[in-house]
């Protein structure tokens, strides 16, 4: 498999995941190859992927500075051109990078030295230089989750000898099963105190799972830059039928795919269309034009589920902005310009900061809603 299939397909999965997830920003300080990175980020994501943990990975943007903290990634992971290794022994990690932890034993940034990762590939050439530096990213996210100390086996240990290269290369070298479980019950609690609405997807057009996936993804991801988390329920799941035949809640979104507008009321160039509260009570019912998404994917040259998932993530923004949504920037523009479809292929088309405040504030008032609801 080439590396351009194996990233494809590594990225393509985080969207299926049903177990935890992490946003981690990537600064490129030292300037290194943006080819390397990428293929760092591949065998990262790797590593977590093998324990159904997906990585959400962002630039280092204006979210790393965001003066509310649940819109900041989860780590920052800056990489960095210094290091040297020591001179004899095996290769202490520290000389590859470095968690920045407080006294509470907890931390968010970690520092990746190329220099030392590329002189242990040229002293040992048994893993490539990307490969190494993407388990030294692994290696500083275990830190940054579950602590500094390290472990006598397993990713988490304090050096590398020929023989966990070995297995590096091979991709055999993971966290052990208390390191697994310390970075699964971390990420559990955090996921615990974010903000979350659940949707529920019916999918009258019929679309592939890969397609589907992917447009989630992306409508997952803008919604995760404002703070709140997206759980999805596939409504055509025969094992999820009693979960959908149940009534709309407040934080409980029903969308709808359909091929196109039957009706004919709406022109090609509306992708969908939503029903927002009145004041009294929250909108909770959307729908998009498949049809419609397929004409502006071909009229921009892009990939249907790109459009899709932006569809998506408009329309939840009308449901939780209320009527008067649309604004001269980002993701609720009436009309996407062609800059605008570029911001939305690197994943930087979002909402305002305004609307994260008051998406944030809705979506509180859903869940407790709900909670009053059920007491």
């Amino acid at each position: 498999m080439t590396y351009d299939l194996l990233i494809s397909a590594l990225f393509s999965t985080v969207a299926a995941f049903a177990g935890e997830s992490m946003s981690v920003a990537v600064c490129n300080v030292g300037e290194l190859p943006a080819r390397a990175v990428e293929r760092a980020e591949v065998e990262a994501a790797y590593v977590f992927q093998s324990m159904n943990v997906g990585i959400r990975w962002t630039g280092c943007g204006a979210e790393v500075d965001a003066a509310d903290a649940r819109m900041r990634p989860d780590f920052i992971v800056r990489m960095r051109m210094g290091g040297h290794l020591p001179k004899a022994g095996d290769t202490s990690l520290e000389a590859m990078g470095r968690a920045f932890m407080n006294e509470d034993g907890t931390g968010n940034m970690a520092d990746v030295y190329y220099g030392a990762i590329q002189e242990l590939a040229n002293l040992f050439p048994i893993a490539g230089s990307e490969q190494l530096m993407g388990y030294t990213m692994a290696h500083e996210l275990g830190h940054l989750l579950i602590g500094a100390g390290h472990r006598p086996n397993g990713l988490m240990r304090s050096a590398l000898s020929k023989k966990e290269l070995e297995a590096l290369s091979h991709r055999h070298l993971k966290f052990n099963e208390a390191e697994q479980a310390a970075i699964l019950h971390k990420l559990s609690s955090r996921r615990a105190a974010r903000l979350r609405i659940s949707v529920m997807v019916f999918d009258q057009a019929k679309l592939s799972d890969h397609t589907l996936g992917e447009a989630q993804e992306r409508a997952d991801a803008i919604l995760n830059k404002a703070g709140v988390e997206v759980k999805w329920t596939d409504c055509h799941q025969p094992a999820n039928a009693s979960v959908c035949a149940t009534v709309a809640g407040a934080d409980r979104l029903f969308l709808t795919i359909v091929t196109e507008d039957n009706r004919q009321v709406f022109g090609e160039d509306v992708l969908g269309r939503s029903v927002p509260g009145d004041g009294r009570s929250h909108g909770v019912y959307a729908r998009v034009f498949y049809r419609h998404v397929q004409a502006k994917a071909d009229q921009e040259r892009v990939n249907p589920a790109q459009i899709l998932g932006l569809a998506m993530a408009h329309e939840f923004g009308h449901l939780l902005l209320g009527p008067k949504a649309h604004s001269t920037e980002g993701i609720m523009r009436a009309n996407w310009s062609r800059r605008d479809m570029e911001l939305g292929a690197k994943g930087q088309l979002r909402f305002t900061d305004q609307q994260v405040r008051l998406i944030r504030a809705d979506v509180q008032s859903r869940i407790e809603e709900r909670k009053r609801s059920q007491n």
